[in-house]
């Protein structure tokens, strides 16, 4: 490579590894977007992704052996870039600028110039979030755990993008612990958290027995962190620390760091939606023999908005059954019931209630007060899940 093909001004040179490389671009590029973001930090390649709605981005730093010169964020096309250190051998020179980047082997060279600004849509990645101020609130997760946790929340949080609301995670106190509550104004997941809080900077007024909205985290940046450690285990190391900051929310794991915003809108009031203590009716079953139950009626549930209807009267085994008014599936399964009532009749989507069973075992019991009110699911210290009901037709 000549002088004259080198940038102009402050530039960066450094030999990496390229399928270390291609495998980061690829995992911190998020749905829809054209653009990955380089910089150079301290002796540190920073590869970041974010999602313009959620306003979050994903850092994967990847260690240099030189000390390159600190540059700036470069916007680059992610699909060429990946495409070429796919293409290319073990290891691939490479000069970074505020001009773009060149790369090059031992008989051939790439050039590709800097994107310019951020467009309106979120095709380049958002601008990075600041970070700064003390830590108000912050978690440690051992990695299994916080797998476990995400993937719960995952199942129950909405992609509605048109609520971006609903696509978030939000912390609470309960006016016991801090929780995590995800919905999609269908079902509601609490989970438990507060044993996990190693900085808990909580205002007094949150402990006086109400629910109290703290902040809102996007569930696509938690995801995406839980992602990274399963795909690139070597590079994250425990525990998963989840830091709430003046402007911005930081998860952190080895070299994996997303910084995500807080969420625009006023969450949905948790607290109205979980029954209160006035059970009317009780069914207690068996996780893993309700879970096949349900699995049993699905085919014909699925032609019917995956609708099952629940009856019982007293004295008799529940009857669960689905109907699309062309074909039927019932199940009778023995009475296990606490009621006020002499019969009880409700409806439910089961592949939600299913959903609500993730990770359970031994029995479970479902509670409502009023047929039409939501069905609450309580795993006492593993948190809670409420269903609304369907409307039997």
């Amino acid at each position: 490579m000549t002088e004259n093909e080198t940038h102009k001004g402050e530039k960066s040179t450094m030999l990496v590894s390229t399928k270390d490389v291609a495998k980061r671009i690829q995992a911190v590029k998020q749905p829809g977007q054209k653009a990955v973001a380089l910089s150079v930090k301290k002796g540190q390649l920073l590869l970041r992704g974010g999602f313009e709605l959620d306003s979050f981005s994903l850092t994967w730093q990847q260690a240099i052996a030189e000390k390159p010169a600190d540059i700036d964020e470069v916007l680059l096309e992610h699909k060429i870039l990946a495409g070429i250190t796919r293409a290319a051998p073990d290891e691939l020179n490479m000069d970074l600028s505020e001009e773009g980047i060149h790369l090059w082997t031992d008989n051939t060279y790439w050039k590709l110039p800097a994107l310019d600004a951020l467009n309106e849509k979120g095709d380049q990645p958002q601008k990075a979030l600041p970070v700064s101020g003390k830590i108000k609130l912050g978690f440690e997760f051992p990695i299994a755990r916080f797998r476990e946790i995400v993937k719960l929340l995952a199942t129950t949080a909405s992609d509605d993008r048109t609520r971006p609301i609903l696509t978030t995670t939000l912390i609470a106190h309960n006016g016991e612990q801090l929780v995590a509550c995800v919905t999609d104004t269908y079902r509601l997941r609490v989970l438990p958290i507060g044993e996990y809080c190693v900085k808990c900077g909580i205002d007094p007024l949150l402990l006086l027995g109400k629910w109290t909205q703290v902040e809102t985290l996007p569930i696509v940046a938690l995801k995406a962190v839980a992602k990274a450690i399963t795909k690139f285990p070597r590079s994250c190391s425990e525990p998963v620390r989840l830091q709430l900051r003046a402007k911005a929310w930081t998860v952190s794991c080895g070299s994996v760091r997303l910084v995500a915003g807080y969420g625009s809108d006023q969450y949905p009031k948790v607290a109205k939606v979980i029954p209160s203590d006035k059970t009317v009716w009780a069914l207690t079953l068996d996780t893993e023999e309700f879970r096949q139950v349900l699995k049993s009626l699905a085919p014909v549930a699925a032609l019917d908005s995956n609708r099952v209807v629940l009856d019982w009267q007293s004295g008799e085994n529940i009857i669960l059954k689905a109907d699309d008014h062309y074909s039927e599936a019932e199940v009778a399964i023995p009475s296990n019931v606490k009621s006020k009532q002499e019969e009880w009749h409700t409806a439910f989507n089961y592949e939600y209630l299913l959903d609500g069973l993730e990770g359970r075992e031994g029995d479970i019991t479902l509670t409502q007060s009023r047929p039409l009110d939501p069905i609450l699911l309580d795993f006492a210290a593993d948190g809670l899940y409420v269903l609304m009901p369907m409307q039997i037709l």
